[in-house]
């Protein structure tokens, strides 16, 4: 959260989007970490010292309830999302799968998709299907590409509702993630009525 605002400056991107496409605008929240040294537990899972988990009730029981509070929100899962970049597109698509009655949308850039020996792809393709609709883009061949080739032939074979956006020659940088951030809100929530 704080280095998409830092770095990426996604609320910029996403602050166009919204003047452009009045229509498409949504409460986006940044969840920034403790420090940079808490990213790789918080947003992992099956390892000793991994907090995806824990961050992930603290995103339910904690933030979701102060955004309820505080913004005109709606409750469907359908109309709510989990974002992220590398690490943060892997916790961002493993918990919309733990809890897919409170997220039902993933935007997944560059996701780290071959964490754990490539579990969230098994998981996609061998598990029964969630209600979440997942977008995914990355680059290629240097921006965990395989990885999110893969995991979309799983999703595809499930029949998951997906967007998957390949940009050839892109890296594994805020800068491309920033570039590509307008696809993913226009997917969130182009056409999309759920709370009218």
């Amino acid at each position: 959260g704080n280095e998409s605002l830092t770095r990426g400056d996604f609320a910029g991107a996403a602050d166009a989007v919204y003047t452009a496409r009045p229509e498409l605008s949504a409460v986006l929240v940044f969840v920034a970490l403790s420090d940079q040294n808490a990213r790789m537990d918080e947003y992992t899972f099956h390892t000793a010292t991994a907090k995806g988990d824990a961050y992930g009730d603290f995103l339910v029981r904690e933030l979701e309830p102060l955004v309820e509070k505080s913004y005109r929100v709606c409750s469907k899962a359908s109309a709510r999302g989990l974002s992220g970049a590398s690490l943060g597109g892997l916790i961002s698509t493993y918990l919309a799968f733990q809890r897919s009655d409170v997220w039902g949308f993933v935007g997944a850039q560059s996701s780290s998709y071959f964490w754990d020996n490539d579990w969230m792809i098994t998981r996609a393709g061998q598990e029964p299907k969630v209600a979440v609709r997942i977008y995914l883009d990355h680059g290629c061949p240097n921006d965990n590409c395989d990885e999110n080739r893969l995991m979309t032939q799983q999703l595809t074979a499930k029949g998951y509702e997906q967007k998957h956006v390949e940009d050839p020659g892109a890296e594994h940088d805020w800068a491309y993630w920033r570039a590509r951030l307008p696809q993913l809100l226009t997917y969130f929530r182009d056409g999309r009525t759920d709370c009218d």
